[in-house]
This record gives C-alpha cells, sequence and structure tokens, in this order.
C-alpha cells in the first residue's frame, strides 16, 4: 500500500536520525520519502477522480430522471458496489 510504504521510508529516517547518520538520513529522505511521497499522492488523486466521476455519474442519472441526487444515489452505490 502506498500509506504503508510511506511509513516504512520515514520510519527508516528516523532511525538514521536516531543513530545521527545525517547523510544516510538524507538521502532516504530525498529518495525513498520523496518516491513514496509522490507515489500516495498520485494515489489519492487517483481516488479522487474516482469519486468526482461517481458524482457526475449520479448527477447525470438524477437529471435525466428529473429526481433528485439525494434520491438516485443509494441504487448507484449498491450497484457499484455488487458489481
Amino acid at each position: 500500500m502506498a500509506l504503508d510504504k510511506l511509513r516504512e521510508s520515514l520510519d527508516k529516517v528516523n532511525i538514521y536520525l536516531k543513530d545521527r547518520d545525517f547523510d544516510k538520513a538524507s538521502q532516504a529522505g530525498y529518495e525513498d520519502v520523496a518516491q513514496n511521497f509522490v507515489y500516495l499522492q498520485r494515489t489519492l488523486a487517483g481516488l479522487q477522480s474516482v469519486a468526482h466521476d461517481k458524482a457526475a455519474l449520479i448527477s447525470g442519472i438524477a437529471q435525466s430522471a428529473n429526481v433528485a441526487y439525494e434520491d438516485v444515489s443509494p441504487y448507484v452505490e449498491e450497484r457499484l458496489l455488487n458489481r
């Protein structure tokens, strides 16, 4: 998982800092932490995109059916969960 990888990288930096090994801490920070943070950001952006697409789908269905978003949402949610 993206968050687990970031935590592992931060733990590694923490160990290096406790050992006062600043060169390794800096290297791990610039490489591992930065890389895993970017990966986490991209993962979260993907989730945000999916949530936006789902909201747009619900809104479009509600508009076409001339009903409230809240009336359509539970049916779409159920359908997506049971795919």
